[in-house]
């Protein structure tokens, strides 16, 4: 099967990131990070999802998501899926492939890794521990990355509190009309965005990428945190 686009969800830092394992915490019926899972599981635009494990967890998630998928790697998924109970989302969806890989000490070393496993000709990359993405959304930066393929989609909200730059000449507010907070799912061309990547240690994906390529926003959730 031809996969077009592969979903990287990179949950390797984000325990160290809340101070305790949050992925593995109850949400919504499941854990945080089979729920941020869960949208690009059923969403038909997504061929593939890689899901980049804290190290020394890949065994262990590889198996929670056997688990979870009730299918083989590589096989067809059944419709008694915790995932889509009914099995009606199931029917509407190709094939999914899905795979677990080991990521790194920080977050560019995990996208790395997912990249480097994902057989997609275009990437979405997404945090984790933010399981309130929604199918809309992913579907969103999807349809924007195919009409633009050069460019790299990054979802946004409007700032709702004032914002200060700080500095050795005082602080100044910035014009919070035009300032934006970023969000995940983000969506590359995978090939520019390896390049992008090895030319430094990132926090943000879309940073790497803006030093070579364009961006483009599209409309981001406020539930998706």
């Amino acid at each position: 099967m031809d996969v077009s686009v592969s979903a990287i969800i990179v949950a390797a830092g984000a325990a160290n990131r809340f101070g305790q394992d949050k992925l593995k915490l109850p949400f919504a019926g499941t854990t945080v990070a089979l729920a941020a899972v869960r949208p690009f599981v059923l969403c038909p635009k997504v061929g593939e999802v890689v899901f980049v494990a804290p190290k020394g967890q890949a065994e262990e998630y590889r198996a929670i998501f056997h688990k979870a998928l009730d299918y083989d790697p590589w096989g067809t998924p059944t419709l008694s899926n915790p995932f889509d109970p009914d099995g009606k989302l199931w029917q509407k969806r190709p094939v999914l492939f899905w795979q677990v890989t080991e990521g790194g000490d920080t977050r560019t070393e995990s996208v790395k890794a997912g990249l480097e496993v994902a057989r997609g000709r275009f990437v979405l990359v997404h945090d984790g521990a933010r399981p309130n993405v929604s199918i809309n959304l992913i579907d969103k930066v999807i349809e924007a990355l195919t009409a633009h393929p050069d460019h790299g989609i990054l979802p946004v909200t409007p700032v709702v509190n004032s914002v200060l730059t700080v500095g050795d000449e005082g602080a100044q507010y910035l014009d919070r009309s035009r300032v934006r907070e970023l969000q995940t799912p983000q969506g590359f061309d995978a090939a520019r965005l390896k390049e992008a990547l090895a030319q430094g240690d990132y926090t943000d994906e879309g940073s790497a990428y803006a030093r070579t390529h364009p961006l483009l926003t599209v409309e981001g959730e406020v539930e998706n945190r």
